[in-house]
Order: structure tokens, then C-alpha cells, then sequence
């Protein structure tokens, strides 16, 4: 049993480095990859050359997690309304990954940590029930931990949108304001800029170009940022498209609100400071100070109390 799981751990640790590494050169390989076809470009066969650099990475490890996670997704049953839900949460998190795939992925990560767990529990030789409750144990920490990780990339994106959202209104504001339309100072903003916020523009943008009405656009990008800023700004837009009024006007006014408003919630961050520093303070200097005032007098204390 121990050299079972001797050659399991040492499967698994040289998987993690497969991948590290991997990862690392994927990146690397792409770039040659490019290269080598603009520099070859108009040749006939450039493939037999190609498939020698690719990385063991992307030849062995990339297709076989792929077949993995198509065949589990082929497995899984398709319930239209959840797989629309994750698909909103992928979007807002930012992540490039179909639902079913994402969906794929944390049943593998779940079963992987349980079977983990059961082996955990038979190295200590435990009953079968024991097993059992490892291995939901295992994939319940795996189910956490992709929860966890979806929401916190959800979360850390909002607030990148919401960093920024002040800086890209005032230069949109700005261009409009120098003459461009609103198009083109999307356009203009979306090649100057980078970021998560500037994404969801070049979204809007390409929906725009394609055909697709600019309200509907708008919409669809507050629906995917989900936030009171974006979906303020977006309402305010759109009806000031509808009603005629001065796009100019309407961007001014809204850059001018939503940095007071992050003014506000960075000075109310402030606020609360003192108060979240109190836990440290008590914790761990109060202690300190007490023994650095009191010790030297604890001894004529006790000396006085006769202990």
C-alpha cells in the first residue's frame, strides 16, 4: 500500500511540474509558431517542422485534458437555465471558457480530491465507511475551492471595472468633446486603453460594427459588468440617444458624478480604517506595551504582597 502511494504522489508531483512548465513554454512556442509562418509564408510544407517544436506540453498533456473535459461535458446533463447562469459568471469573471467545459473541469477537480481522500484513507487504514466520507469530503473541498475561485476573479474584476470606470468616461468625454461621435470616441478610447472595462467597450464596439442597435449593446454590457455605475451610465446614454440630447453634455455630467461617487467610497474605505486597525492593536501591541510598562514593577508587586 505505501508503494502505491509512493508512485501516486509521485504521478501527481510530476504532473503539477508537467504543467507548470508547460505552461510557461506554451507561450514561447506560439510566438516561434508565428514567426516561423511569416517568415516561411508562401511555402508548401511547414507542418512536419512545426510538430517537432511544439512543446510535450501542447502535444501530449493540452489534447488529453481536452478529450477529458469534452468527454466529461458530453456526460453531463444539459440543464439550459444553469449552463446560462455559469455562463454569466464566466463572463464576469473574465474567463474564455465555454460552461459546459468550466462545468467539466470542477467535476474532474472534484473527483480527482476524492479519490485523493480515499486514498488518504487507505494509507491509514481506515473502515470503508470512513472512505466514503473522505472522498465527499475531498470533492467538497473541490467544489468550494472552484466557488471560491470564480468568486473572487467575479469580485476582483468589478473592482478593476470600478477603478477605472472614472479615468476611461472623462477621456471618452473628452474626445466627444473635441468633436469625435460617440463611435469614434469608443473606438478611440478601446485603442489607447487596456483593461477589463476597455474589453467590455471592445465588445460594444465590434456589436456595434456588426450591426447590432447601440442600446442593446450598452445593455448587454451593463447586464454582463453587473454594476450601479455602468448600468447608471448605460441608462443615461441610451436615453439620451433616444431623446436627442447632447451626448457631450451627458458624458460630462456622468464623469462627474461617478468620481464623486468613487471619492466618496474611497473616503468612506478611509473611515473605516480605524476601526479595522483596533483588532490588531489589542491583539498584539496592548500586550506588549503592558509588559514593557509593567514588567519591571511585577517583582515589587509581588514582593510587597509577600508571594
Amino acid at each position: 500500500m505505501i508503494q502505491i502511494f509512493s508512485i501516486s504522489i509521485g504521478l501527481l508531483v510530476f504532473s503539477i511540474i508537467a504543467l507548470i512548465f508547460g505552461k510557461k513554454s506554451e507561450e514561447a512556442d506560439a510566438i516561434e509558431r508565428r514567426l516561423k509562418e511569416v517568415k516561411k509564408y508562401g511555402s508548401v510544407d511547414i507542418s512536419v517542422e512545426e510538430n517537432t517544436n511544439i512543446s510535450f506540453y501542447n502535444r501530449f498533456y493540452k489534447p488529453l485534458i481536452d478529450k477529458i473535459i469534452a468527454l466529461f461535458g458530453t456526460i453531463i446533463p444539459k440543464n439550459e437555465e444553469s449552463l446560462k447562469k455559469i455562463s454569466m459568471q464566466i463572463v464576469q469573471a473574465g474567463m474564455k471558457v465555454k460552461p459546459k467545459d468550466y462545468v467539466s473541469t470542477n467535476i474532474i477537480i472534484m473527483l480527482i480530491l476524492g479519490c485523493v481522500g480515499v486514498l488518504f484513507a487507505t494509507v491509514e487504514n481506515l473502515t470503508i465507511l470512513n472512505k466514503i466520507c473522505y472522498f465527499f469530503v475531498g470533492a467538497f473541498l473541490g467544489y468550494v475551492m472552484r466557488r471560491f475561485q470564480l468568486s473572487s476573479s467575479i469580485t476582483k474584476r468589478k473592482e478593476l471595472i470600478e477603478n477605472s470606470l472614472p479615468e476611461v468616461l472623462d477621456l471618452l468625454s473628452v474626445s466627444v468633446e473635441a468633436g469625435l461621435g460617440f463611435d469614434q470616441a469608443l473606438q478611440y478610447v478601446v485603442q489607447r486603453c487596456t483593461g477589463p472595462l476597455i474589453d467590455e467597450f471592445e465588445i460594444v464596439q465590434r456589436e456595434i460594427s456588426l450591426g447590432r442597435a447601440r442600446s442593446e449593446s450598452l445593455k448587454r454590457m451593463s447586464e454582463r459588468c453587473n454594476l450601479d455605475e455602468i448600468k447608471s451610465f448605460v441608462g443615461v446614454v441610451i436615453q439620451a440617444d433616444e431623446l436627442g440630447f447632447s451626448i457631450k453634455n451627458v458624458l460630462q455630467t456622468q464623469a462627474a458624478s461617478i468620481r464623486l461617487s468613487h471619492k466618496q467610497k474611497i473616503e468612506e474605505k478611509a473611515m473605516k480604517i480605524p476601526v479595522k486597525i483596533l483588532i490588531p492593536l489589542v491583539a498584539f501591541i496592548f500586550p506588549v506595551l503592558f509588559i514593557v510598562l509593567l514588567g519591571p514593577a511585577v517583582p515589587s508587586i509581588f514582593s510587597a504582597l509577600g508571594v
